[in-house]
């Protein structure tokens, strides 16, 4: 399977000058709509209506189950389809599928995700596929905990074979946002940053240029991918990140420390030291 950056590489004259143009993936702020379209030359996912249409179809979809009468599936049912989801149990979905459909939208009552979700989450590539043929609509339901599709579960748990056969075969997944306007490919480049991989945030900085400018939200830390790569010691990934965005060495994160300051909390003197020498009008103290 060819990897991310490969695709990345074939993809992006296409995927981000027409489909995914410059201008639309500005959805790395909250202002981003989080519309569009499905690419036309998807082999297996190619909607018709918009990503818009099928965002405001979620709600009708995924309740319709619950409104027509029909024999249901027990909690029980629906906790073991996640589970089989997790651990990538096609044999058990199929059989629970063809017997319960609706369990393919049901939601965890705690966090609202879906099976996708689970199998987003953990990697399960074939599981993403074969709820997909179930229902094309499954990679455009959110949870209920932060408006997070599949698609961004994969990109914060480092997923990237899940990513790239997104990025072939529905690219409209991976602009969509959440409730704090991230997209994936955000949450993706967020990832890089605290893998300190230079290869990962090259990559999704080639799909989504506005993804360096992304910020983390999930435990209010308010970190930029700067902060991040501070933080974790990765000094190329530091130097790369800047190199792109060197506004990001003045930004603060939620307690006000900045890119050095973050560096120094956790003991990382080599990057302090490093960025006084190359950002001293930047830095103080």
């Amino acid at each position: 399977m060819p990897s991310l950056m490969q695709r990345a590489r074939r993809l992006s004259a296409t995927f981000i000058s027409s489909e995914l143009s410059t201008a639309d993936l500005g959805q790395g702020s909250p202002q981003g709509d989080g519309s569009g379209r499905s690419s036309s030359n998807s082999p297996r996912s190619s909607p018709q209506n918009s990503t818009t249409s099928l965002l405001k179809s979620e709600g009708s979809i995924a309740s319709a189950w619950r409104n027509d009468g029909s024999s249901r599936a027990s909690s029980q049912d629906l906790l073991s389809a996640r589970d089989a989801a997790s651990r990538g149990d096609i044999a058990y979905l199929e059989k629970m599928t063809r017997k319960h459909p609706e369990a393919v939208f049901a939601k965890d009552p705690k966090g609202g995700q879906t099976v996708a979700h689970k199998a987003a989450a953990a990697g399960k590539l074939e599981v993403l596929q074969f709820l997909h043929q179930k229902n094309r609509h499954i990679l455009h339901v959110k949870d209920d905990m932060r408006g997070s599709f599949p698609a961004h579960y994969a990109a914060r748990e480092g997923h990237d074979e899940i990513l790239a056969d997104m990025a072939e075969h529905h690219p409209e997944c991976l602009k969509m946002p959440d409730n704090h306007g991230r997209t994936p490919l955000d949450l993706g480049l967020l990832r890089g940053a605290r893998d300190g991989s230079v290869k990962k945030i090259k990559t999704m900085t080639m799909l989504s240029p506005s993804s360096i400018k992304a910020v983390e939200h999930e435990f209010d830390h308010g970190y930029t991918a700067a902060h991040i790569a501070a933080c974790y010691g990765h000094l190329d990934a530091l130097k790369f990140i800047l190199h792109l965005a060197p506004e990001l060495i003045r930004r603060k994160d939620c307690n006000q420390n900045s890119v050095a300051d973050c560096a120094r909390i956790a003991g990382h003197e080599s990057i302090v030291d490093y960025l006084r020498e190359t950002y001293s009008s930047d830095i103080q103290g």
